[in-house]
């Protein structure tokens, strides 16, 4: 089991790589949340953390001292708070990932081998890693029966009309849900072992439970945003690396430390995983 953080530099006979992780939260939400923490964790969280893959035991390799493994993970938060709307989100998503002609375009964005979309979970106030997205359901809220708005009153339908969409149609070859391909189980797993000398990877007190259920909201539509771009790329087949985790709404100082462990911890764990799987 790898070590998480956490490393600044390399030290002597430790072999490096980097992976890229690219990081996104919300802006405000209405009047209730003008600091919505998705984004102050995401924007506060150190350049690097480190994981150190303890040597393979003599019996198992053909060198008897080989050094451990250090993979430097770069986290790379999207600079602007992501504007609460579907109309931004859906200009955003897939062009974040692909287009040069993209406002905010970075390069560093392709070359991201993970995605960690981060969102405020307002109802349950729990840390919780979605395992999928969905495509429906964006219309009607669940709770009253009126139309889901978002913080600027606009509607899906009227953000369609605007860019000349018919209800439903720009997702409308892709399946009704979209699961991600990390093993979010594992990763879970992984976050609530114990890590170096025995010390907890998450906060004390905090456990992360995972969640089949998004919101049908914006957290919901950029999750689903980001999973089915992946999916027209590479099919059903095809890697989705991206993962939404729901944070408490509270914005102070001490809920958003906690916040910053647990995205580190998440975000090590997927690492750590995916490489345990040789992927």
């Amino acid at each position: 089991m790898p070590s998480y953080p956490r490393h600044e530099s390399t030290s002597q006979g430790i072999e490096p790589d980097e992976i890229k992780v690219l990081i996104t939260g919300f802006g405000p939400f209405r009047d209730q949340y003008p600091r919505n923490p998705s984004s102050l964790i995401a924007h506060s969280l150190p350049s690097t953390i480190t994981l150190i893959h303890p040597p393979a035991s003599p019996e198992s390799s053909a060198t008897p001292f080989a050094a451990p493994k250090l993979t430097t993970i770069r986290l790379i938060p999207y600079p602007k708070q992501i504007h609460v709307s579907f109309k931004t989100v859906r200009s955003l998503i897939p062009a974040i990932y692909s287009s040069p002609s993209f406002p905010d375009h970075d390069p560093l964005y392709a070359q991201c081998s993970y995605i960690v979309h981060i969102g405020m979970a307002v109802t349950t106030g729990e840390y919780t890693v979605e395992r999928q997205g969905h495509r429906d359901g964006y219309y009607i809220r669940r709770e009253t029966g009126n139309e889901t708005e978002d913080v600027d009153r606009k509607t899906l339908r009227e953000c369609e009309e605007e860019i000349g969409l018919a209800e439903g149609e720009y997702w409308r070859e892709c399946p009704e849900i979209l699961q991600t391909t990390l093993d979010v189980n594992d990763i879970l797993e992984r976050m609530h072992q114990p890590g170096p000398n025995n010390t907890s990877q998450l906060p004390e007190g905090i456990t992360v439970e995972a969640s089949d259920d998004a919101g049908n909201f914006l957290c919901d539509f950029i999750y689903y945003s980001s999973l089915a771009h992946f999916w027209r790329n590479g099919g059903e087949g095809g890697k989705r690396p991206v993962v939404f985790l729901h944070v408490p709404p509270e914005s102070d100082e001490e809920t958003l430390q906690r916040g910053r462990e647990v995205t580190k911890a998440l975000i090590g764990a997927i690492v750590a995983s995916e490489r345990s799987r040789n992927i």
